[in-house]
């Protein structure tokens, strides 16, 4: 009995496994561009601090309205900065999830386009083996059946 023809299923195992890479690939760039979007937003907000901490000095004595306006004027804008990152490194970690999400999804295909390849194998051979088995019990039958026959007709003699 010839193998089981599992070279279909072979090649969906191979464009799965193509996939799994791909989506494996997406991943790791997902990953890298939340480490860096985090990193600026830690940048930001280290930076921030700073400044804060610089012109608090600056504001303990008298100070100009002037200097003080531009002082608020770059908080805003700076803060701005922070959440516009904060965002992006939301989307980041949404695109990281669904990345990893469709990399769970691709390695289930191909562990189970391998069971399917293994299952049929499995079967192959077990049919193989049944059929083996079979044979060997006709075999055994027969020949009991011949001594059968050649005991009765040694009697009759």
């Amino acid at each position: 009995m010839p193998a089981p023809d599992t070279s279909t299923l072979a090649t969906v195992r191979e464009r799965e496994q193509e996939a799994r890479d791909a989506a494996s690939l997406a991943l790791r760039q997902a990953e890298d561009q939340l480490r860096h979007a985090r990193a600026q937003h830690d940048s930001l907000a280290q930076y921030r601090a700073e400044y804060i901490t610089r012109w608090s000095d600056q504001f303990k004595g008298a100070s100009a309205v002037q200097l003080l306006h531009c002082y608020q004027s770059f908080m805003l804008r700076l803060d701005e900065a922070l959440a516009q990152q904060a965002g992006a490194v939301r989307r980041a970690e949404t695109a990281a999830a669904t990345r990893r999400e469709e990399l769970v999804a691709a390695e289930t295909r191909v562990a189970a386009v391998g069971k399917l390849i293994g299952r049929r194998v499995d079967e192959h051979r077990q049919k193989v083996q049944r059929r083996d088995q079979r044979s060997t019990d006709e075999t055994a039958q027969r020949a009991s059946q011949t001594r059968r026959a050649e005991r009765s007709a040694d009697t009759t003699w």
